[in-house]
């Protein structure tokens, strides 16, 4: 465990002493399940340090729509000024599923006290920053997933980094303040 991550835990984060946990919702494939496109299963140091002290709530929004593992990979592709989750080895375009899903989903947390979001880095559905764009022009440009762009708007104030952001001691700490600062807020 990094020095940083040794500093964060003290008594008072303790799960024993009976503390409001934050609920974080986290990309399922950063430490919870095999669910990447080629079956991986990411480590995230911030991640497994957490479990004592938060609640998460897991998803995969592409398994969520019915797509398995392994599986093809899907590319954010913009189209007529919009972008598409487009599977490219079978044409599919997975747009509409996807952003249904999304809204049903994040529609339910609403009234659920969710406190934050920690999402995988670079994927087409859960990328914050440095999702690839592959534009209409033929350039690539860096984005949001569609599933993490949906969660932006649907909870602006919340705290939402990814893995990688999150290895960055400033982005880290910066999300942690954030985070248990709500939760003190609402005792």
């Amino acid at each position: 465990m990094s020095t940083f991550l040794a500093k964060v835990s003290s008594p008072q984060m303790d799960p024993r002493n009976h503390l409001v946990r934050p609920t974080i919702v986290v990309s399922r494939c950063l430490g919870f399940q095999r669910c990447r496109y080629d079956g991986r299963l990411i480590y995230s140091e911030l991640v497994c340090f957490l479990k004592p002290y938060v609640r998460y709530i897991y998803v995969c929004p592409e398994m969520s729509i019915g797509l398995g593992v392994p599986r093809e990979p899907v590319k954010i592709i913009e189209k007529n000024n919009s972008y598409h989750m487009i599977q490219t080895t079978t044409g599919l375009d997975l747009t509409y599923k996807m952003n249904t899903f999304a809204e049903h989903f994040l529609g339910n947390l609403l009234h659920h006290g969710i406190d934050g979001f920690i999402f995988k880095s670079r994927s087409p559905s859960c990328g914050i920053y440095d999702t690839k764009i592959h534009m209409s022009s033929g350039d690539i440009c860096f984005g949001y997933g569609l599933f993490a762009k949906l969660a932006m708007e649907y909870f602006p104030k919340l705290p939402i980094e990814d893995e990688l952001r999150l290895r960055n001691k400033f982005h880290c700490q910066r999300f942690l303040g954030r985070l248990f600062k709500r939760v003190i807020n609402i005792v």
